[in-house]
């Protein structure tokens, strides 16, 4: 892994139900849940880049749904959640995000082939649909942002 490789943190909250300022906060909440797992990655992006992209999920709901598809990334990035108090909210999830480096958000959607490319400069990677992080990427993708 590079020195300096560019990280970001990518939050995904629930944007049906939560003011703006709440996104801020709940993903302030996740960086905390993910500070206590204390991986090398967060400890990178902490240092180095502190880069965070916030996304709405729309409701609980999406947050489930995006929050499965996250796990499936858990032992290569560190991936968090958040969840309310239950005396507050029933213990709702209100944040959910992953740690990613450049190669799989710095890409753009090659139509012909239906493939997301990144070019580091030295050549071409390409993620097509059996590629594994093809549907991550396509979700992250396709969210507005918060």
């Amino acid at each position: 892994m590079p020195i300096n490789p560019k990280f970001r943190l990518y939050s995904f909250v629930n944007g049906l139900y939560m003011s703006p300022i709440q996104h801020g906060i709940q993903t302030a909440h996740l960086v905390g849940e993910m500070a206590v797992k204390n991986t090398m990655i967060f400890q990178e992006w902490a240092q180095y880049d502190k880069t965070i992209v916030i996304l709405n999920a729309g409701n609980h709901k999406g947050l489930n749904d995006i929050y499965e598809v996250l796990e499936e990334y858990r032992h290569d990035f560190p991936v968090g959640i958040f969840h309310e108090d239950v005396e507050s909210l029933g213990g709702i999830i209100t944040c959910v995000g992953i740690i990613l480096p450049q190669q799989y958000y710095n890409v753009t959607y090659d139509s012909n082939f239906n493939e997301w490319v990144y070019d580091d400069g030295e050549g071409e990677r390409r993620y097509g649909e059996n590629h594994r992080f093809f549907k991550l990427i396509s979700m992250m993708k396709n969210l507005r942002l918060a």
